[in-house]
C-alpha cells in the first residue's frame, strides 16, 4: 500500500485527486503492477487445479478440449506411467516460462517502469488497453488482480471494466482446443478484446462526465 503521508502532503500543497493518482499512486505501484502481470502470465501457463476439476466432471469432446500442458504432464506421468514423455514436456514448459519471463523483464528493463507508468497516464486509453490484455490471460485469477488494482487506486473504473469484460477464464483455452479454425478463433478473441475495451472506455467516459 502507498503510505498515506504522501497524499496528506500533496493535499496540503493543493494537489487534486487526479494529480495524486498521477504523481504518487502510479509511480509507487508500477513495479508491483508489472510484477503481478508477469506472475499471472506465468500462472496461466501452469494452470492445473481448475482443469483437473473440470475434466474429472466432464467426458468426451469437452474433456479433450480442456487439456492443458500441465495436465498432460500429470496424465503421462501418473496415469500412463510414461515418465520420459512427462519429463520432456516438463522441461519444454520450463523453457517456455523462462523465455517469456526473460523477454518481459528485458522489455520492462529497457523501457523503464516509470516510462511505462507515464505512458499509461498520458494516453487516455492506455489503461483500458492494458487491462484488456490482462483480462485475456486464461486464468480466473486475472479478474482478482484487476479488481485489486482498482481497489488500490491503481486502475480507473473504465480500465477495470475493460479487463473484466474481456476476461473469460479458461474459456479461450477450450475455444482454441475445440475449434480447429485458427482464423475464426483469432477473430473471436479480437472481437472479445475490442468490445471489452470499448465498453471500458464508455464506462470511463461516463465516470469522468459524472465526476
Amino acid at each position: 500500500n502507498v503510505p498515506g503521508m504522501y497524499y496528506e502532503a500533496a493535499k496540503m500543497e493543493g494537489a487534486s485527486s487526479f494529480q495524486c493518482f498521477r504523481k504518487i499512486t502510479v509511480p509507487l505501484i508500477t513495479p508491483s503492477l508489472f510484477f503481478v502481470i508477469i506472475m499471472e502470465f506465468m500462472n496461466s501457463l501452469k494452470v492445473f487445479d481448475l482443469i483437473y476439476i473440470f475434466i474429472n466432471s466432464s467426458f468426451g469432446p469437452i474433456e479433450n478440449a480442456a487439456r492443458t500442458m500441465v495436465y498432460g504432464i500429470y496424465q503421462k506421468a501418473f496415469v500412463h506411467s510414461r515418465m520420459g514423455y512427462a519429463s520432456a514436456e516438463a522441461v519444454i514448459l520450463f523453457v517456455i516460462i523462462l523465455a517469456v519471463t526473460l523477454a518481459l523483464s528485458i522489455i520492462i528493463g529497457l523501457i523503464g517502469e516509470e516510462s511505462l507508468g507515464s505512458l499509461i497516464l498520458n494516453w487516455p486509453v492506455a489503461g483500458e488497453l492494458l487491462a484488456g490484455l490482462i483480462g485475456l490471460i486464461p486464468n480466473c485469477a486475472s479478474s482478482v488482480v484487476i479488481t485489486t488494482l482498482y481497489m488500490e487506486g491503481a486502475m480507473s473504473q473504465g480500465a477495470m471494466m475493460a479487463g473484466l469484460l474481456v476476461g473469460s477464464g479458461v474459456g479461450l483455452l477450450v475455444l482454441f482446443r475445440t475449434n480447429r479454425n485458427m482464423k475464426e478463433n483469432l477473430k473471436i478473441t479480437a472481437m472479445l478484446y475490442v468490445m471489452g475495451v470499448a465498453g471500458g472506455m464508455a464506462v470511463g467516459l461516463l465516470a469522468r462526465l459524472a465526476g
